[in-house]
């Protein structure tokens, strides 16, 4: 598990819920001056230097619970409000979108330029606004700081983590279901049959042998489908030109206008993440929630909130809350075991009925010996409770005694010997 994965997912997942935000308040008629003052305030909560300062510190990522509180506290930094179901939403298309970019990575290097798409589309927002533009150049500083020099191998640790955040999350979105890249069980479609293959990477149908390090042999297979190594590598610099990234995941999808409408499926913040240790990073979710709702207080105003939906009828947020509940339904027959969670006394149970006791550690043979002759001294200074028996008239002068050696001076002995 890498430590190194909340920038990526906050800055990918926040470049969504921006996406997200910009087109409702379109389609709403909301008034221009309080669509920029809510995408004002949001973005500079969350390009906060101090903010991002803490978030590119290393740490495990937080629930999947914790992540939908923490963005619900960025998207009411400004006068927008949002009620639960809303927010549910917001966040399950924030989280697919996402997710859905992730296992559609061609390498691990092409998260980074993901991020960069995301980086790239908010700037666009906000282009008349220069303190929010030094914001994103300073998020893009940390960002090249701790990512850019990664190796390959680092980096994919870094994806594997966040798709393993990801996982079970299965809400069918509209978007995705009518273009053919997800079904109806909330699965995505990766088409193996057309693949770009990364710039210097050997195109798949070769297999390769070696012998104590020394190239041997190739041999060829032909591999299904059709694999196209991509012209070069995509850019990482700050500011680019119209498609140099080479990548149009992380793009803003709905700048058509294309639909935010969601299907239901097993929510992404749904009860089936009792897994996560929400209890780890406790400190961090506090201290970053503190940063982001004393930041919004700085420029919130008292009147003037308004409502936001993200549903374009009553009857849409109606049957979302129904195919809500039934994903939570069915989920719920999915046995789940933690085993982040160790129980002490059932452990030292399962082990006293194994029988399982603790030996003592064995005494090499010389050892024995010395021990067994100090023992044997012992005993010969005790005093006799015997009577003595008295001595006959034939005997005489005095009684024989034989001379004890010292027991260092035996322990000397069997040493030498």
């Amino acid at each position: 598990m890498s430590l190194r994965t909340m920038p990526i997912l906050f800055l990918n997942m926040g470049g969504e819920m921006a996406y997200i935000l910009e087109q409702r308040l379109q389609a709403q008629s909301v008034r221009n001056d309080k669509s920029v003052k809510v995408m004002g305030d949001i973005l500079s909560t969350m390009f906060n230097k101090k903010f991002l300062d803490e978030l590119f510190k290393p740490q495990e990522l937080y629930s999947r619970r914790n992540m939908r509180a923490f963005f619900e506290k960025l998207a009411h930094a400004s006068i927008m409000r949002l009620n639960q179901t809303s927010m549910d939403k917001l966040y399950d298309l924030m989280t697919m979108a996402v997710k859905y970019q992730l296992q559609s990575c061609a390498s691990p290097r092409e998260m980074l330029l993901i991020t960069l798409n995301h980086l790239d589309g908010v700037r666009k927002m906000v282009q008349n606004d220069a303190k929010l533009q030094t914001l994103i150049d300073y998020a893009f500083s940390l960002l090249e700081k701790q990512f850019f020099a990664m190796t390959t191998w680092e980096l994919m640790l870094v994806r594997t983590t966040l798709l393993n955040f990801y996982q079970d999350a299965r809400v069918k979105v509209s978007l995705l279901l009518r273009e053919k890249k997800q079904n109806e069980e909330g699965r995505f479609f990766i088409d193996i049959t057309n693949m770009t293959i990364p710039h210097g990477a050997t195109l798949p149908g070769s297999v390769r042998y070696f012998e104590e390090g020394a190239f041997t042999k190739t041999t060829n297979f032909e591999a299904t489908g059709t694999f196209v190594e991509s012209p070069a590598l995509g850019s990482l610099e700050k500011t680019v030109k119209k498609g140099e990234r080479l990548t149009a995941l992380g793009m803003n999808m709905y700048k058509s206008g294309a639909s935010t409408e969601v299907k239901g499926g097993v929510g992404s913040s749904a009860a089936g993440d009792e897994t996560s240790k929400e209890s780890d990073a406790k400190d961090e979710l506090n201290l970053l929630s503190h940063l982001i709702q004393s930041n919004a207080k700085k420029g919130k105003a008292d009147k003037g909130d308004f409502a936001l939906s993200l549903f374009e009828t009553e009857e849409d947020e109606v049957a979302f809350v129904e195919e809500a509940k039934k994903g939570a339904a069915d989920d719920d027959k999915v046995v789940r075991i933690d085993a982040s969670k160790r129980d002490k006394r059932s452990m030292e149970k399962m082990i006293g009925d194994m029988g399982v006791k603790e030996r003592k550690p064995r005494k090499d043979k010389g050892q024995d010996i010395l021990d067994m002759m100090d023992e044997a001294e012992e005993r010969d200074k005790r005093p006799s409770t015997s009577k003595s028996r008295p001595r006959t008239s034939s005997s005489k002068g005095p009684r024989p005694t034989t001379s004890r050696p010292a027991s260092s001076k035996r322990r000397a002995s069997s040493k030498n010997s």
